[in-house]
């Protein structure tokens, strides 16, 4: 069993690790900054998600299940759905699952299991974005 320290430092190491990933991509036309719908709308995804961060280091779980829910509503707006594959819509269905854990976790007070929920969801997003990075053969 890993100890809540081992698993907070996982937790920062993938977040460093992914915000690293994330930073130094090569993005293609349709991901790069901007100011047009999917650039805001990536904020909005991306508000909640820091604050999971925050609420789990100070083991807030109301915090964790309010931001979860505001993930789970943005994942079901019609903007969330960027292209119409079935591979996209099964990683947008594992998404969900990993926020649905953390929020679970975080209602039953486990911050063990809302931390790893954050982790999954984390990985979630990497994968996702690195699909959309990869140009169509």
């Amino acid at each position: 069993m890993f100890t809540r320290t081992t698993i907070i430092t996982i937790m920062l190491l993938t977040a460093i690790i992914a915000a690293g990933y994330i930073a130094t991509s090569n993005p293609s036309d349709a991901q790069q900054p901007g100011t047009g719908q999917r650039a805001t709308f990536m904020r909005l995804k991306l508000q909640p998600v820091k604050d999971i961060l925050e609420a789990i280091a100070l083991e807030d779980f109301d915090r964790i299940t309010a931001s979860a829910e505001r993930i789970h509503l943005l994942s079901l707006d019609e903007s969330w759905m960027v292209i119409q594959t079935d591979e996209y819509r099964r990683q947008s269905d594992e998404f969900r699952r990993s926020v649905a854990v953390m929020s679970k976790a975080a209602k039953d007070k486990n911050i063990d299991g809302a931390t790893l929920g954050y982790m999954q969801m984390t990985l979630n997003c990497v994968r996702c974005h690195r699909q959309l990075r990869i140009p169509e053969q």
